[in-house]
């Protein structure tokens, strides 16, 4: 393997390293949505109901397209994305 190709790999992989890394945020905006919400104060199964809200749905689907393009798969990055759009009617980006 060549330098270049060496650094080309390296480089490649952190990318891949950091966008999984960035899926960790999720947890952060599904725990804003559940303490923010007032409507799910105090519900024992609010996190149940909380599927239901298509802007957590969006997000989500944007994060995994996110890694996908991250990854050097643009087509089934936009692909996610326009299922996204389809079920949520959400455009994220």
């Amino acid at each position: 393997m060549t330098d270049r190709q060496e650094s080309m790999f390296w480089q490649y992989a952190s990318n891949i390293i950091r966008a999984f890394a960035e899926i960790r945020y999720l947890i952060f905006d599904y725990q804003n949505a559940y303490r923010k919400d007032p409507a799910l104060r105090g519900k024992v199964f609010g996190i149940l109901e909380m599927t239901t809200y298509s802007g957590l749905w969006a997000i989500t689907f944007h994060q995994f397209a996110h890694v996908l393009f991250v990854t050097c798969v643009p087509f089934l990055s936009r692909l996610l994305s326009q299922i996204a759009r389809f079920l949520t009617g959400i455009n994220v980006g």
